[in-house]
């Protein structure tokens, strides 16, 4: 499991992007702003120091910052999650100072909670390509092979209401990542290994 980082020190994002003109090493920096967690630093940089192309406004825009940020805090979400899981466990196996462990818990339950409000924005709808919708797919199809409700895993993945939960994988349906279906009987994509 990762190290748990508390919302106090949210980790950067390092991560390597490419488009049809280069390779570009991004690192994105997170901060609290009004509790809720928010990119504040975004460095892009020609991968291995070479650059083959000048960063334009097209590069900009091909970034799909959205939804890096939204992977990313995710990511953390979960790994907050997992943390707070292991201390609850902790607590019930143990018999270390409980004042001690229950500052923790209540710490890595304020995490978690902080690090899930960065989902829950207000304004113009996120623009979705492709891969999103291969992914909601993907995330619907595992849950009926879990014998889990599809719907309800695409909401959890991405915290979304029932409403917008229904409308991306009505869209995944539309775009042939899922097969038709009949009102009632959820029907799964063949998965690849």
């Amino acid at each position: 499991m990762p190290t748990y980082i508390t919302t106090a020190a949210i980790p950067p994002l390092r991560t390597v992007w490419s488009d049809a003109h280069g390779v570009w090493e991004l690192e994105l920096g997170f901060e609290l702003l009004d509790g809720r967690p928010e990119c504040v630093r975004l460095v892009i940089e020609p991968a291995h120091g070479v650059a083959t192309r000048a960063i334009t406004t097209k590069t900009i825009r091909g970034l799909r910052l959205n939804e890096l940020v939204n992977n990313w805090l995710h990511t953390q979400q979960s790994i907050a999650h997992a943390h707070l899981e292991s201390l609850t466990d902790a607590a019930e196996k143990t018999t270390v100072d409980e004042s001690a462990l229950a500052v923790l818990i209540e710490t890595a339950t304020q995490d978690a909670q902080t690090l899930g409000r960065a989902h829950k924005r207000s304004g113009a709808p996120q623009q979705h390509f492709a891969d999103h919708y291969r992914e909601v797919a993907q995330v619907y199809s595992e849950a009926i092979r879990r014998r889990e409700p599809p719907a309800k895993a695409v909401r959890a993945r991405w915290h979304y209401s029932s409403a917008t939960a229904s409308r991306h994988i009505s869209k995944a349906r539309s775009l042939g990542f899922l097969p038709p279906t009949r009102p009632g009987v959820a029907t799964a994509a063949a998965l690849s290994p």
